[in-house]
C-alpha cells in the first residue's frame, strides 16, 4: 500500500519530532542508510535538495506490529 503527501515544515523542532532517531508517539524510528528512494525509483533530485529515509516501527489498534518507510525530499538537514 502506498500513500503520498506533501508537507511543509516551518518549524525545525516539529520536523525533528518526525525524523529524529528516538521513540515517540510516531513509533520507533531509524534512519535508512545505504539506499535511496530516488535511486530505486529512478527519480531526479534537483541540485540543492537532499533525501532522508526513515523506517518506523509501531503497532496498530489491535497491537499487531507493522513497519513503514517515510521519505523526505527538500532542504533536509539532519
Amino acid at each position: 500500500m502506498f500513500m503520498s503527501e506533501v508537507c511543509i515544515y516551518l518549524d525545525d523542532d516539529y520536523f525533528g519530532a518526525h525524523v529524529d532517531e528516538a521513540a515517540s508517539i510516531f513509533g520507533d524510528r531509524s534512519l535508512i542508510r545505504g539506499r535511496t528512494l530516488s535511486s530505486e525509483w529512478a527519480l531526479s533530485v534537483p541540485p540543492g535538495m537532499s533525501e532522508l529515509g526513515i523506517t518506523i516501527r509501531s503497532t496498530d489498534d489491535d497491537d499487531r506490529p507493522f513497519i513503514w518507510e517515510c521519505w523526505y525530499f527538500g532542504e533536509v538537514v539532519r
